[in-house]
């Protein structure tokens, strides 16, 4: 898919998630949610960082739906992003996938 767009990725190999990349990193996107299980092992302080590729994309478009996402930055708007996706999960989470909350959910047991 790459090379139809002109892009060369025969360099390009994947690297294994080390707790050092993990600290040093800004912005970690999952795939699965044993991902971040595995992830939050090796590296409990990643939590505020770590996201699912879905909700990370699902806040992104929700964010920019209500306008410009606050920042005068990249850096700047994924702070922002990453500040409101624990508020907007619960949203986009059922939204999206037309999901409902469990009955204990709804019962506020």
């Amino acid at each position: 898919m790459l090379k139809n767009d002109g892009i060369d990725a025969n360099s390009h190999s994947s690297t294994p998630l080390t707790t050092d990349i993990s600290r040093q990193a800004d912005l970690i996107l999952c795939f699965e949610r044993e991902q971040i299980s595995d992830l939050l092992e090796q590296n409990p302080l990643a939590i505020r960082k770590v996201f699912l590729f879905n909700d990370f994309v699902n806040a992104c478009k929700h964010m920019h739906a209500e306008g410009p996402i606050a920042g005068d930055t990249a850096a700047d708007k994924l702070i922002e992003i990453m500040d409101c996706v624990p508020m907007l999960r619960p949203f986009f989470a059922y939204g999206t996938r037309n999901r409902r909350p469990s009955s204990s959910i709804t019962r506020g047991v």
